[in-house]
């Protein structure tokens, strides 16, 4: 299968720089049309997530969302119906999976986890 060639209708913009502690993103539009990315970081084997402060996800907000042992790594998001971040992701600790729903579309700084 063959790729098409880059046109000029798309553009590359350089998002938040790559860092190797950060694994697992999952990525989704919010409500207000910017990013909304969990991922496991890896040196803190915490859950995180990150709210694009633009379109180009230039910079972001980031937030430690559960810090309870080895969490976060197999992170998955949606928008629920309330149009909060939704993040499924695993305890490793506990050897559970757990649900964190955002309370505000910067997931920021309260979740309820159920």
């Amino acid at each position: 299968m063959a790729f098409p060639s880059p046109s000029t209708s798309h553009s590359y913009t350089k998002h938040i720089p790559f860092n190797p502690a950060r694994q697992g993103p999952a990525v989704t539009i919010g409500a207000d049309g910017l990013g909304l990315i969990s991922y496991f970081d890896v040196t803190n084997a915490n859950l995180k997530a990150a709210h694009c402060s633009n379109t180009n996800c230039t910079s972001a907000t980031i937030t430690a969302l559960d810090t309870g042992g080895n969490v976060g790594p197999e992170s998955g998001i949606t928008i629920g119906t309330d149009g909060l971040g939704l993040i499924s992701y695993l305890d490793v600790t506990n050897l559970d999976l757990k649900v964190a729903h955002c309370a505000n579309q910067f997931c920021s700084p309260y979740l309820r986890r159920r």
